[in-house]
């Protein structure tokens, strides 16, 4: 992969904002993890809430492939269906 240069970007006059529609899908999951981290048992509708630019199939995806590493578990019916970090799971 080959680095691009700050000031090629600086110099193009592009007026890109940096958002969380074009974010990378690992920083989504560490930001996912943080927000779970001070509001456990969330569902994906109250993440979705915190991280308003985020698209909401980008967030599932993000908590299923969380779910699938063991970083998440996720607790309740299909429906109601909430999410803590592992170690920090309700019995």
């Amino acid at each position: 992969m080959c680095p691009v240069n700050p000031d090629i970007i600086t110099s193009s006059k592009l007026n890109v904002k940096p958002s969380l529609k074009t974010i990378e899908p690992h920083a989504l999951k560490a930001l996912i993890a943080e927000d779970l981290k001070y509001h456990p048992g969330s569902m994906i509708s109250e993440i979705k809430s915190c991280l308003k630019d985020a698209g909401k199939k980008d967030i599932q995806k993000a908590i299923y492939l969380l779910v699938n590493e063991g970083i998440l578990c996720p607790e309740g019916g299909r429906t109601y269906r909430k999410y803590f970090l592992a170690k920090t799971k309700r019995k």
